[in-house]
């Protein structure tokens, strides 16, 4: 008969060039077969491609490097016959990148000048292209072993910059190599170049003697060089390279009594000069200043030694956008070395700008010649009378259960502008396991009993007598008070509140909950991440207690499971997910938000975004039952094991003994022992051979041979009953009833039997699970109950709603998540906070 497929599994399509409109025939057998579909029912095809009938069309996406896709293919007849084939396809790549840089020489300072200046700062892109780039490829620059050298103080970054400032190249004179120990004029030569003539004249190396006789001290020459050097790109798999060359001239070149350089080169222009323009370093945002106060603010420009000229600086009449430039009022500037000091006195009014412009100008003390650059700077000024701090939050914070989660915060507000408050403990304690944090949050959850390490609540132990304070006139409140501190960011002013916090503590239980999580791929959860790490998206300012791990945006795909199950061993629980518990799959459907409501109020504490996970196995309408029958299943036996050796010996030595003859043609004969001895039936009768005896047989001819026994013992048989993939049901199982021979049950697993599982450990305590889900919703007056949800994000009140909008536009594909669990991580067990998982084991029973 023929086969649907033409060819065998494992074939390769060919290889296909990237970008180029592409048309693949798939090797299917029409003459004999009618194919009605052909789907993809594993792997992936290469990006670009899609099936279209009994072909795949499309234009390979870009790839980094050559790529092989491997997938698998299902072809259906028009008459129901189906066969599936593995096929793979290559898409070739990498593409070498491009460079866009011509070579040559580069002009990194100014578009106009093939050359730059020393004390020049620099801040140059190299150019490369790859067509690999939107398919996630990056390109590295760098300088190879004996790719020449870059201008000193300029150095190459991987992202292909030239930056830094360029340092000179001071030249040595000739007649330096003459003198001798203390023969020559101190300050004569390049290494003092920073002693000046006392006459003021400068010798450089255009002059043909040296001035000022009497002190023979002269500033140090400048080199111009060309420095060669070649740039390498890659992209991980090829590299190009190219070579390219930067001019470095000396300032002291620019004169027009320069020997050397000729007029109309091409290079040079008149209107270059060696004063140099100073360059401002200091940011002209200077910041926030309290007024009433001694000031000094700091406006530097790079001035190095070996540039000629003196930097002075004045303040401008005009700022450049025309408004009068004035400087706070009691600073002075100090022209010759740009500081700005005195004494601001008292200023009223909450905060004043004050707008001011330097000028930076460099004088060649030997000529007029000059050059200056201005600058704008902005002072804020703080008053004293408004920079006062107010309390928001009242001295009673409320009650709080132990082990639940906190909601409480301090808050103040102060009238300094976009003033941000930080929040210290002053005084006293907090209740155990809560922290304030320095937004005000006070974090955690209140640790009921101590573990050696950590404290807890203070108890008193029950005794077989009955203890009694003042004839039951005393009680013990769990009440903490402590003091916070408040203060602006600026330390400009503070202050404190004492606060107190009671803990209520119904019963002396403690709960754990349960939660799920997938363990994604790599690659998927760098996507999630940067998708929850996106400020645009998840705007901070809308986040609700941003500091804290149970609140604020989650980074961590977790699922709650069950809230506030009483606190067990853990064999407990891994008893309890012996029954109605699989390894399954969930889907991620819409994102949805919800409001969480202080209880007997209307006031909405927070709001929370949340992705709606599906259970496929819960029933749309109605209920599954949790327990079924099955007519027919594989029957469980006595001998399914566990664990088995791999070379079993359990039953050695359970064999019999034998030994084996050879007879006539070398036929082997093998006869077993009865007890100890031998018992061979001969014509006359039975003879019997002790086993460690001699066997004597007497032939035909009359003649006797005999022959060393050898026995074999044989071992026990190896081959036992195992049990398919799952794990071994045993005899202290009791999910599993002895009489279920012929009608054996399954229990069904959804989320509703797994929490119904757990729910039979013992207590469950209400008030664990998360307050949105406690909470009514608008347009209901019922509380909306455990949802199967993975928060995104909380939120402040009144912001889910743009929270959800931002990423419903970002077009976030939540289906590439698989939610895949297979097991419990529970917050604490018995003698153990810390977090551990409970595996789901692999029942058949389970279904």
């Amino acid at each position: 008969m023929a086969n649907i497929w033409t060819v065998k599994t494992n074939h390769e399509l060919g290889v296909y060039a990237e970008r180029v409109s592409t048309t693949i025939a798939l090797p299917l057998n029409t003459t004999n077969f009618t194919i009605s579909s052909v789907t993809l029912i594993s792997g992936s095809l290469p990006a670009g491609l899609r099936i279209d009938g009994t072909n795949l069309i499309g234009t390979p996406f870009e790839v980094e490097r050559t790529t092989q896709s491997r997938f698998v293919l299902r072809a259906k007849t028009s008459t129901g016959t189906i066969a599936d084939c593995t096929l793979s396809a290559i898409v070739e790549g990498p593409d070498s990148p491009t460079w866009v840089t011509p070579t040559g020489m580069l002009a990194p300072a100014n578009p106009l000048q093939y050359f730059i200046l020393d004390n020049t700062p620099v801040d140059f892109q190299l150019d490369a292209i790859d067509a690999d780039l939107p398919a996630g490829d990056t390109l590295e620059y760098f300088i190879a072993d004996g790719g020449g050298t870059l201008p000193p103080g300029i150095q190459l970054t991987t992202d292909g910059r030239l930056v830094g400032v360029v340092e000179p190249i001071l030249a040595l004179d000739k007649f330096a190599n003459s003198g001798r120990y203390d023969t020559n004029v101190y300050g004569t030569f390049p290494f003092d170049f920073g002693i000046r003539s006392a006459s003021g004249f400068d010798s450089f190396f255009y002059d043909t003697r040296i001035y000022d006789d009497n002190i023979p001290t002269k500033s140090p020459r400048k080199l111009n060089r060309y420095y060669e050097f070649t740039v390498s790109v890659s992209d991980g798999d090829t590299i190009a390279t190219r070579d390219f060359k930067i001019y470095l001239v000396g300032d002291d070149y620019l004169r027009a009594d320069n020997t050397i350089m000729q007029v109309a080169n091409g290079l040079f222009t008149a209107d270059n000069t060696y004063i140099r323009t100073p360059i401002w370093l200091t940011p002209g945002n200077l910041g926030y200043k309290r007024a009433n106060n001694f000031l000094t603010v700091y406006l530097d420009t790079l001035d190095p030694s070996n540039v000629a000229g003196v930097i002075s600086y004045s303040l401008r009449s005009l700022n450049d956008d025309n408004s009068t430039s004035t400087l706070p009022p009691g600073l002075t500037l100090d022209t010759s070395t740009g500081e700005i000091a005195g004494r601001v006195p008292y200023q009223p009014a909450v905060t004043k700008t004050y707008k001011f412009t330097i000028r930076a100008n460099r004088l060649d003390a030997q000529s007029t010649i000059e050059s200056y650059k201005d600058k704008t700077f902005t002072l804020n000024l703080l008053g004293e009378i408004e920079s006062t701090i107010t309390w928001t939050t009242a001295a009673d914070l409320g009650s709080i259960n132990a082990n639940l989660i906190s909601t409480f915060f301090v808050n103040a507000t102060t009238n300094v502008p976009n003033g941000k408050l930080v929040y210290t403990l002053a005084s006293g304690k907090l209740p155990p396991g809560l922290n304030l944090s320095l937004s005000g949050e006070i974090i955690g959850k209140v640790r009921q009993f101590g573990d050696g390490t950590l404290k807890g609540l203070t108890t008193f132990d029950k005794s077989a007598t009955e203890t009694t304070f003042d004839n039951n006139g005393t009680t013990i409140d769990k009440v903490y008070k402590f003091t916070v501190n408040a203060q602006d960011r600026f330390k400009f002013s503070q202050t404190t509140r004492e606060f107190k916090i009671t803990i209520l503590d119904p019963d002396d239980n403690l709960y754990s909950n349960l939660y799920v999580k997938p363990f994604i791929k790599e690659t998927t959860r760098s996507i999630f991440n940067t998708f929850v790490s996106d400020p645009n998206i998840f705007v901070p300012e809308y986040v609700y207690r941003s500091g804290d791990p149970e609140f604020g945006v989650q980074k961590d795909l977790k699922m709650l499971a069950y809230a506030g199950i009483i606190t067990k061993d853990v064999k407990n629980y891994v008893a309890a997910a012996a029954k109605h518990h699989k390894r399954r799959t969930y889907t991620l459907g819409q994102v949805k938000t919800a409001k969480a409501v202080r209880p007997g109020t209307n006031t909405t504490i927070y709001e929370v975004v949340y992705v709606e996970v599906i259970d496929p196995a819960m029933p749309t309408k109605g209920n599954i039952l949790p327990t079924i029958n099955v007519g027919k299943a594989r029957k469980l036996t006595v001998d399914s094991v566990g664990f088995e050796a791999k070379d079993d010996n359990s039953n050695l030595g359970s064999g019999e003994s034998i030994i084996t003859f050879t007879g006539q043609g070398q036929t082997a004969i093998q006869v077993t022992s009865n007890g100890t001895n031998l018992e061979v039936v001969t014509r006359s009768g039975v003879v019997v051979i002790p086993t460690a005896g001699t066997v004597k047989v007497t032939l035909s001819n009359g003649t006797t041979v005999s022959s060393d026994q050898q026995f074999i013992t044989n071992l026990a048989d190896p081959y036992r009953f195992r049990p398919k993939n799952s794990n071994t049901v045993k005899v202290s199982d009791g999910n599993v009833k002895i009489s279920e021979t012929n009608n054996p049950r399954k229990h069904v697993v959804n989320t509703q039997t797994m929490r119904n599982q757990i729910a039979t450990l013992g207590l469950t305590e209400r008030d664990f699970l998360p307050l949105w889900m406690r909470s009514a919703q608008e347009a209901s007056v019922q509380e909306l109950g455990y949802v199967t949800a993975l928060p995104l994000c909380y939120t402040k009140p009144g912001y889910s709603d743009d929270i959800l909008l931002r990423i419903q536009n970002s077009n976030f594909n939540f289906k590439q998540i698989n939610f895949d669990i297979d097991r419990y991580i529970i917050d604490s067990t018995t003698g153990n906070s810390n977090e551990q998982y409970i595996l789901f084991p692999n029942y058949e029973y389970n279904v």
